[in-house]
C-alpha cells in the first residue's frame, strides 16, 4: 500500500494537527474515535549543555518529508555558509544563522512536497 501525503484521521478528513477539533473524528455520534487523537501534548525536558548551539522546533509537515537529522544538516548548511564567509561572531551572526538556517529547512519541506503546513523555530543558547 502506497500512502501520499500526511496521514489522515479517519473518518475525519484532517491532518493530525488539527484533528483535536474535528467532531467528525473525535465525536462517536458521528462516527468518530475519541481516543484517535489525543489532546495532551508529550512533553520532554532537557538541559542544554556546552555542545548545544539551537533547539530547533518544527511543525508536522516539516518532519513528515524529512528526519531530523536531514533537517539539522540544512539547518547547518546556511550557518556553515555564513560562517564561512566571515570570522564575525556577533549576535547579528547568530541571528542570521537562526534565519538563514529556518528559511533553508521551510524551503526543504516544501522542496520536498510536504503537504502540510511548514513552521519552524529555532531558539539560540
Amino acid at each position: 500500500m502506497v500512502i501520499l501525503g500526511p496521514v489522515r484521521v479517519l473518518p475525519g478528513k484532517l491532518s493530525v494537527s488539527r484533528t483535536f477539533g474535528d467532531c467528525t473524528a473525535k465525536m462517536e455520534k458521528y462516527g468518530g474515535n475519541p481516543r484517535g487523537v489525543i489532546v495532551n501534548p508529550d512533553v520532554f525536558k532537557f538541559k542544554p549543555d556546552s555542545n548545544t548551539d539551537f533547539l530547533l522546533m518544527g511543525s508536522d509537515g516539516v518532519f513528515d518529508k524529512m528526519e531530523s537529522l536531514e533537517v539539522s544538516k540544512y539547518f547547518w548548511s546556511e550557518c556553515r555558509a555564513m560562517t564561512n564567509q566571515s570570522t564575525d561572531a556577533t549576535f547579528e551572526h547568530v541571528s542570521d544563522c537562526c534565519g538563514k538556517g529556518t528559511d533553508r529547512v521551510l524551503r526543504a519541506s516544501m522542496e520536498k512536497e510536504s503537504m502540510d503546513n511548514v513552521s519552524v523555530v529555532v531558539i539560540s543558547y
